[in-house]
């Protein structure tokens, strides 16, 4: 039967101040060449202080383990900022660990990640970020063809072959977006197409570069854009007083695909 232990704030706090108390009898016992166990209460207080430890590590929030990762979660959930589409303190912790496992910090998982239907998308951004991130990125180009409905985005990413490859050219990807294939989504109508065309139409055929050329880099993460219109749906959630600021959330998330 799988442990469903859950900590409170007030556990944490509490287990976390008794655990200098516990060390400092340790060590003492291990100098004085003791070797009385821990009474149970104090195992318990000291499993639940390592079980909840978060420490800074460079100025970054880094959870011991997944214990640790939910009590920060449910501090995120009570906070009221909340990555879109969470229902409840577990969608905030598998956010915080998809984003973890990533290379993401926990602020950017609860602002660049999202749950729709049951899966987490990052935002494009985001994406872009762990791409340039990558040693391997060397780059991209970026033209543009036709006017108005014949508009047409072209996007050529390059990745640098590993060191240890017999081949030296990179490996090149070249995809494309047009105002024809928003139409087809039924995103030309949408008014972030009207008010910046070129900028949406380049956004779709990076993603396509970043998917097809860094899957391994992006760890099968869906582009939160290629499942909604980015017009519909906030980076995080930010709950005032138990009501949603945006009560077009639900609406959009219920709508993907």
């Amino acid at each position: 039967m799988t442990d469903q232990t859950e900590f409170t704030h007030d556990e944490v706090s509490e287990t976390l101040a008794g655990a200098e108390a516990i060390d400092k009898r340790e060590k003492a016992e291990g100098a004085l060449g003791l070797d009385d166990p821990p009474t149970p209460a104090e195992t318990k207080a000291l499993t639940k202080q390592k079980a909840a430890a978060i420490a800074f590590e460079g100025g970054k929030l880094a959870p011991a383990d997944h214990r640790a990762a939910f009590v920060l979660a449910d501090a995120f959930w009570k906070s009221g900022i909340r990555p879109g589409g969470a229902k409840g303190p577990a969608d905030v912790w598998a956010v915080l660990t998809t984003g973890l496992e990533a290379g993401l910090t926990a602020s950017q998982a609860i602002q660049g990640i999202m749950v729709i239907k049951g899966r987490t998308a990052i935002w494009g951004d985001v994406a872009h970020g762990l791409v340039l991130a990558c040693p391997d990125y060397a780059g991209e180009t970026v033209t543009y063809e036709g006017e108005g409905e014949d508009r047409v985005c072209n996007v050529t990413m390059t990745r640098m072959r590993p060191r240890d490859s017999n081949l030296d050219a990179g490996i090149l990807v070249a995809r494309t977006f047009s105002m024809a294939d928003a139409k087809r989504a039924g995103l030309a109508g949408k008014d972030t197409y009207k008010q910046y065309p070129d900028r949406m139409l380049y956004v779709r055929a990076r993603a396509f570069c970043q998917r097809d050329l860094f899957a391994d880099v992006l760890h099968g993460f869906h582009i939160a854009e290629e499942l909604i219109d980015p017009a519909e749906a906030p980076r995080a959630e930010v709950v005032v007083d138990g009501v949603a600021t945006d009560p077009a959330l639900g609406a959009a998330i219920g709508g993907a695909s």
